[in-house]
């Protein structure tokens, strides 16, 4: 059976080594952007996973946020063994045209709300990340740079 270990790092700063990945599950049912979403620390909640057979630092992460109307906003980072990583985003469509603001890495920043999905997705790519460290085939997630960015991005 392989090594694994996940680490979670709250909205708040809080990082976790021994959690129960069900509670996990169930924040994402039910906790709201102001968890999720919160401006006192990082604004994101954040999975790390090692696969300990293969080395010592997180082979893939998972950032999350949420904003209650929109839904959440997922990053996925794969850190294959070796240098360089590969980055994903999770997407509901290709309409990059409305946007919304939200904390994200200590700062406001504007996101279109096509990087926005619903909790049922949310919860699947939570779910496949837990169980394997990967991204889930049921979900739509593209590579981080074929997003627009620079035509909605903004930070203040």
């Amino acid at each position: 059976m392989p090594k694994k270990k996940i680490v979670y790092f709250d909205p708040f700063g809080t990082q976790t080594e021994a959690f129960d990945p069900a509670e996990i599950k169930r924040m994402i049912v039910d906790k709201n952007e102001d968890y999720w979403n919160s401006p006192v620390d990082t604004g994101t909640g954040m999975l790390e996973y090692y696969d300990l057979d293969v080395q010592p630092r997180p082979t893939a992460s998972l950032v999350l946020t949420m904003k209650n109307e929109a839904g959440f906003h997922i990053n996925y980072t794969r850190n294959p063994s070796g240098y360089g990583s590969e980055f994903f985003v999770l997407v509901a469509n290709d309409e990059f045209d409305d946007t919304i603001w939200v904390h994200a890495g200590g700062e406001k920043r504007r996101l279109a709300r096509a990087l926005f999905v619903s909790r049922a997705h949310a919860l699947e790519a939570v779910t496949f990340f837990l169980d394997n460290g990967g991204m889930s085939p049921k979900i739509k997630w593209v590579p981080y740079n074929s997003i627009p960015w620079g035509d909605f991005e903004e930070f203040a």
